[in-house]
């Protein structure tokens, strides 16, 4: 709904948008030509406010628009990607979701027990990943090598270096598995 292309935009695949998918929210739309690939961005001032979802709100999302296309243009000309995410930003966006799944009904979700678990292996993630040589925390996703994870049963036994009360190593495969 009301398209508006961006100043030097055309050229470049980029327009000011509402969407309808967003309850009339203004989106700009924005093609990575190096890459191929397509983003959309919700349009947002620094305070968290939008413009109004009106065609009465295409002069704030016009100004809101250029700027990030001009951030858009400038990291993709130095060839970095448009989308970043950090490992520590992907293990908060995934208790979040798992936050909300949390239920006191039956096989709907997830017990708050089970979320504490979950919280815990994540946080042996990160620990894993904030070791020496590991990357940290702040490692971008799109960067990790396959092999990220074939040390982590190794480096899981000598931090815990405990055994059960069969004499077998902590924590066992089953547990690695899970996490």
């Amino acid at each position: 709904m009301d398209r508006c292309d961006l100043q030097y935009g055309r050229a470049h695949n980029a327009y000011v948008f509402r969407d309808g998918q967003r309850h009339g929210k203004w989106c700009l739309y924005f093609l990575n030509k190096e890459r191929g690939k397509r983003h959309r961005f919700l349009l947002k001032k620094p305070n968290g406010s939008i413009p109004d979802p009106t065609p009465a709100g295409l002069d704030d999302a016009l100004e809101l628009a250029l700027e990030k296309y001009v951030a858009l243009r400038s990291k993709t000309d130095r060839g970095e990607e448009v989308n970043v995410l950090t490992l520590s930003e992907m293990v908060v966006t995934f208790l979040e979701k798992e936050e909300r799944r949390i239920s006191s009904r039956p096989h709907e979700g997830i017990t708050a027990a089970r979320y504490r678990l979950i919280r815990t292996q994540c946080q042996h993630y990160l620990d894993f990943c904030c070791r020496p040589g590991g990357g940290g925390s702040g490692k971008q996703v799109h960067t990790l090598r396959r092999g990220h994870l074939d040390t982590y049963e190794l480096w899981r036994q000598e931090q815990t270096d405990a055994l059960d009360k069969q004499g077998r190593k902590l924590p066992r495969p089953g547990t690695i598995n899970n996490e």
